[in-house]
């Protein structure tokens, strides 16, 4: 066992003799009292954890790992007694590994989610909530309060032994308790979203409480199945639909959308990345002209999260150039870029990228026009990568297959200068994304023409029109789901080979009707040669399935060399870094010197000065 996979399974001992202790204090309380007890099921207890993260206090933002428990993992644990829970209804409670709050990354936890009598009660670090804060301590806790009445869905699903909880809300409160004065926050007021989450929960434990927790509001839906699968991650569309397009479509360039996704949707709900990407995509798709389709290119929402969490610019190049190694993007009029920076949706457009300043007029002015529905983004940062991704790409582009024919261009704030835009801005703190899609449309159902003032509109469109475009974007989907739903139908594939059997057994019966028409040599000629053309037409299937797997194999292949071409040139960019580095400080320890030589000579010159004036 490795140390890592031996640290997390020694966490998830020590929680298995935390609830070995907790189902001890409750076989010890008096039930003589108690109406009804319920105990379904024995299982274990395999306590939670996250194998990829070390348990350290700081957080780690747009992080995409899945907390997964690993099978053999599950099962080197020890088996718990099967002892029977004994439930106290006047003491409801689940025991969740991990908790995820909104939009924010998940965490491993060891708070008890307690079923009250109005409401469900959980404390936990404020990091949770916030994990973008800087001066919040590690003892700095809060306690989520969820009414029964706000909660729209309880999601229900099963991983081997444990359960998942996945809860929509209307909203919820929490309160800092360090502070002296406690008042009940509302999370749409900070910007989280409507959605709370509890995994790895044991399945007995899960069991045993359900009956008291249903009890607890008739607005609680409970699964009186548990769900295989979490229906929140269930892929309901796929946009483009490869069967309703005739077009290629490259296998990264479509977009899933869960019931998950669709569900951010709702009212006061942030939207999250597959959405964007979506809509941007439908954007181009149903609102752009054909005359200008080679006007706009538009950069996925991964564009600027790989560009911006990389502090050498070639190493983030060396990530995304295959994006764009068939696509001169220097060939369009504007680029659109969405960015997400600490929670917060802005968009960057840059107006012809290939037009020299110096030449240009009001009309075709390079700019990097910023979008902000809140004006709160800091865009030094932001718009140097930018620079500097535009001035590798032109080099690859335009400078190098032109063998020095066309000059390398380094952009900067003098030749692709930034503008803000004045545009209308949200009146909360969820709706930026909304915003961010609205922006699009409405500038490629109309793009700008004067760049000596781009996009002085703050009177663009009414607060209104974003209400109404949350609910259509979500009958886009809803109706994308309707036309797909045959496609993600479990039973489909089943009813398809149960079909295809059927009508074999049918042949096979023709086939012997058939024979016994025939006599003596003809019929055992015809039945043999009637059976090779299906055995034929069996092998020729086979095949054609042997061949898509192969092509699936090479995808796979090609995929891993890519992978290891990319940690090459990672590896290459960082030794590089590292002698750029260490030539700096050579350089800074050459000029110290100097400036300390400089200095010295100074003070001599000056002493020889006074001295000269003490001599006359």
């Amino acid at each position: 066992m490795d140390l890592k996979r031996g640290r997390g399974l020694s966490t998830r001992l020590n929680a298995e003799q935390r609830f070995k202790q907790q189902r001890s204090e409750i076989s010890n309380i008096d039930v003589s009292n108690v109406n009804s007890c319920k105990f379904v099921g024995t299982g274990t207890f395999d306590c939670p954890v996250n194998l990829d993260d070390d348990d350290d206090f700081s957080a780690q933002p747009n992080s995409d790992k899945k907390n997964i428990l690993e099978d053999d993992d599950i099962n080197e644990i020890q088996e718990v007694s099967n002892a029977p829970i004994i439930v106290d209804p006047d003491n409801i409670f689940l025991t969740p590994g991990q908790i995820k709050i909104g939009q924010y990354d998940q965490h491993p936890t060891d708070q008890i989610v307690f079923f009250k009598e109005n409401q469900i009660e959980i404390t936990i670090p404020f990091y949770f909530l916030s994990p973008n804060t800087t001066l919040v301590k590690k003892e700095h806790m809060v306690i989520i309060e969820i009414p029964y009445k706000n909660i729209k869905e309880f999601v229900v699903s099963c991983f081997n032994k444990f359960i998942n909880i996945d809860i929509l809300l209307n909203e919820f409160s929490y309160k800092k308790l360090w502070l002296t004065k406690i008042t009940a926050l509302k999370n749409f007021e900070y910007g989280i979203s409507n959605s709370i989450s509890f995994f790895v929960i044991p399945r007995d434990q899960f069991e045993a409480m359900k009956p008291f927790i249903e009890k607890k509001s008739s607005n609680l839906r409970l699964s009186m199945e548990i769900e295989d699968h979490s229906k929140m991650d269930k892929v309901i569309a796929l946009y483009p639909h490869i069967k309703s397009t005739k077009e290629f479509v490259n296998n990264r360039d479509i977009v899933k959308i869960t019931y998950s996704d669709k569900s951010r949707l709702e009212p006061s709900q942030y939207l999250n990345d597959s959405i964007i990407d979506f809509y941007i995509r439908y954007i181009k798709d149903h609102y752009v002209l054909d005359i200008d389709k080679t006007k706009f290119y538009f950069f996925s929402t991964f564009f600027y999260n790989i560009i911006g969490s990389h502090s050498n610019s070639n190493t983030a190049y060396t990530r995304i150039s295959k994006w764009t190694k068939n696509v001169d993007i220097f060939s369009f009029d504007f680029l659109f870029i969405p960015i997400c920076l600490n929670s917060h949706w802005t968009l960057l457009i840059i107006s012809f990228p290939c037009q020299e300043f110096e030449t240009a007029t009001e009309t075709n002015k390079p700019l990097i026009i910023f979008l902000d529905s809140l004006n709160s983004q800091s865009l030094l940062v932001i718009t140097k990568k930018i620079r500097e991704y535009l001035t590798i790409e032109w080099k690859h582009k335009k400078s190098d297959p032109s063998n020095g024919t066309i000059p390398e261009r380094v952009f900067t704030s003098k030749n692709l200068p930034l503008v803000r835009a004045n545009v209308p801005k949200q009146d909360n703190l969820f709706d930026c994304g909304v915003f961010l899609l609205h922006y699009i449309e409405l500038f490629c159902r109309n793009p700008e023409t004067n760049f000596n003032d781009p996009l002085n509109r703050p009177h663009w469109f009414t607060c209104e029109e974003i209400t109404t475009k949350r609910e259509k974007i979500k009958n886009i989907i809803e109706t994308l789901e309707e036309e797909q739903k045959d496609d993600f139908t479990p039973s489909k594939k089943s009813t398809a080979t149960q079909e295809k059997e059927s009508n074999n057994n049918e042949k096979d019966v023709e086939i012997e009707k058939d024979i016994e028409m025939d006599d003596g040599l003809e019929k055992e000629d015809k039945k043999e040669n009637q059976k090779e053309d299906r055995a034929e037409n069996d092998i020729i299937n086979g095949n054609n399935s042997i061949l898509h797997q192969n092509e699936i194999k090479q995808q796979e292949e090609i995929k891993k060399d890519d992978i290891k071409q990319d940690k090459i040139k990672e590896e290459t960019a960082q030794d590089e870094n590292k002698q750029v580095e260490q030539q700096n400080d050579i350089k800074q320890d050459q000029v110290k010197e100097d400036t300390i030589q400089d200095e010295n000579k100074q003070v001599e010159q000056q002493n020889e000065n006074n001295q000269t004036k003490q001599n006359e």
